[in-house]
């Protein structure tokens, strides 16, 4: 019975430890694994700071874009990593989506949300199935009105771009002789740029309107390049989603910053991100870059260290159990060679001896543990 006593009394003095002893090789995984995470969220911080002090770069994104393109990577990045790691990164999707808010209120915008809700969502795909059909070859663009045109509006900027002599023509047909650069550049415009204020889309998707006012300011430098490069990944974007090979997930985190950085690919860098049209979104992604991302690495710092102190735990009742065998073997020989060595009339009390002496052993280890 003392033995059982002591026995139960190790039992309920460890139940953390044996818990920890159970589980270690996955704390230890688990440990590694936030090890990974912490130091590429710490490289990505850097490399805002860097975006910061090379915002003159047309190749380098700047403003409200800095850290949409930062988001993309870490969806890219962690998107097919350890169930563990995605579990952490959709913790930072959640920090950084409550420190923005489903509701994204503007200057005379009050309904404007962030692309991740129910709203914004819907009104993003409208908006990226407006920019695919003006690259859509069974959209054809009609600038005369009359039966010929081109094959979309995307093959009209095409043509745009050689009048203007941003593209030399190769010797190949084109239709210069129909249209001047002026007149077809203001036939473009008005569906390209004009129509945009009187989307729903505009008024409700923070994101898009970004995106839109981006494309405006391509437009009046000319970048006919930049606009035709967006307007063909708008179209493979909009069928990747709504095809029947689709295979975007919006609940993936930060799913919701690849849109805009997908269209825009290498031109990303040229868009301004200053505008005040999205002023209180661009103030809430400040708040993520300067305190929600520091603030998400110093928690995991703190979860890592506590992971730790499991393993420690669990190190330090394996060496309390190892303690214990080697008393209890170290008493069982001492006391078995007396046994055998003696008189056969003190065969029971040595007998009883034995067993008070691993009782006692058994409470000491168990105690030193």
């Amino acid at each position: 019975s003392v033995l059982r006593s002591a026995v139960v009394e190790m039992k309920r003095a460890l139940p953390g430890r044996m818990f920890a002893a159970r589980h270690k090789a996955k704390l230890k995984a688990e440990i590694h694994m936030l090890d990974h995470v912490i130091s590429r969220l710490e490289a990505y911080i850097s490399l805002i700071d860097q975006m910061a002090l090379q915002g003159d770069s047309p190749h380098v994104p700047c403003g409200v874009w800095v850290l949409p393109s930062i988001l993309c990577r870490i969806h890219h990045e962690f998107k097919s990593a350890h169930p563990f790691i995605r579990e952490v990164i959709a913790c930072l999707d959640a920090d950084v989506r409550q420190t923005v808010g489903d509701v994204v209120p503007e200057w005379g915008k009050p309904d404007s949300q962030a692309s991740w809700s129910d709203v914004g969502a819907r009104m993003e795909a409208l908006w990226l199935e407006g920019l695919a059909r003006h690259s859509s070859t069974r959209h054809r663009f009609r600038p005369d009105g009359g039966q010929d045109g081109f094959d979309s509006l995307a093959g009209a900027l095409e043509t745009l771009r050689r009048l203007s002599g941003k593209k030399k023509f190769n010797n190949q047909i084109s239709r210069s002789n129909e249209w001047d650069a002026q007149s077809l550049r203001s036939a473009i415009e008005q569906p390209l740029m004009a129509s945009n204020k009187g989307m729903e889309w505009w008024d409700k998707c923070s994101i898009a309107r970004a995106f839109a006012i981006g494309l405006a300011d391509l437009w009046k430098k000319e970048d006919y390049k930049a606009i035709i490069y967006i307007l063909w990944e708008a179209e493979r974007l909009h069928v990747g989603r709504t095809g029947p090979d689709q295979a975007y997930d919006r609940h993936v985190p930060f799913a919701w910053a690849t849109a805009p950085v997908k269209l825009a690919g290498p031109h990303l860098g040229k868009f301004g991100g200053d505008s005040d049209s999205y002023a209180t979104f661009a103030g809430r992604l400040n708040e993520v870059r300067d305190v929600t991302l520091p603030l998400f690495v110093s928690e995991l710092r703190r979860y890592r260290a506590a992971t730790q102190e499991k393993v420690d735990e669990a190190n330090f009742l394996q060496l309390g159990c190892f303690t214990l065998c080697a008393t209890l073997l170290n008493a069982s020989l001492v006391n078995l060679v007396r046994y055998l060595l003696a008189p056969d009339t003190q065969h029971v009390e040595f007998a009883k001896e034995l067993i008070l002496n691993l009782s006692s052993g058994l409470r000491d280890a168990t105690h030193t543990s």
